[in-house]
């Protein structure tokens, strides 16, 4: 055997002795993590606490999301994002007084403005989802 072909061998050896020990331990964590998801017990939903917002979804339609972000069709997430936090700052339910009307209005609008996000997210073209953070000279 020459002695390239020696040095290939033992590099292969070496490589997939380093591959099956990568592996191993990646599946076996997984399998140890799926096992510790399985065997805790499931959380019981906690009262929410006196003027905590509540989150409910209300259907919202993706025209009348566009309305109430003010993003055209086009929208990136980066430009869903911005509007969200303008919207989230308005109608924070916290700055009204406990048990007003104005805070429960504000409640709705809030849980308008998050499932409003939801719908504007979920029809984002996904190839513009996925390279809109690149940047390229």
């Amino acid at each position: 055997m020459d002695s390239a072909r020696r040095a290939f061998d033992i590099m292969r050896g070496y490589i997939n002795h380093g591959w099956d020990s990568i592996t191993g331990s990646q599946e076996s964590d997984a399998e140890r993590e799926l096992r510790e998801a399985i065997d805790q017990p499931k959380a019981t939903p906690s009262t929410p606490q006196t003027g905590a917002y509540v989150e409910q979804r209300v259907v919202v339609t993706l025209e009348a999301a566009r309305t109430l972000y003010g993003v055209k069709e086009s929208a990136t997430s980066k430009q869903i994002a911005a509007a969200y936090e303008e919207l989230r700052l308005t109608a924070d339910p916290t700055r009204f007084p406990e048990g007003s009307e104005a805070r429960k209005r504000a409640n709705q609008l809030m849980q308008r403005i998050v499932s409003a996000r939801v719908v504007l997210l979920d029809n984002i073209d996904p190839t513009v989802r996925r390279f809109e953070g690149l940047e390229i000279e």
